[in-house]
């Protein structure tokens, strides 16, 4: 699932960083 946040930061190119944020969001 991914959200308006998310989405955005992987359109800036943070990938890794969206990874990260997302499990840490997710646990």
């Amino acid at each position: 699932m991914a959200d308006p946040v998310d989405i955005a930061l992987i359109a800036r190119g943070g990938r890794a960083s969206v990874d990260r944020g997302f499990q840490r969001v997710k646990t």
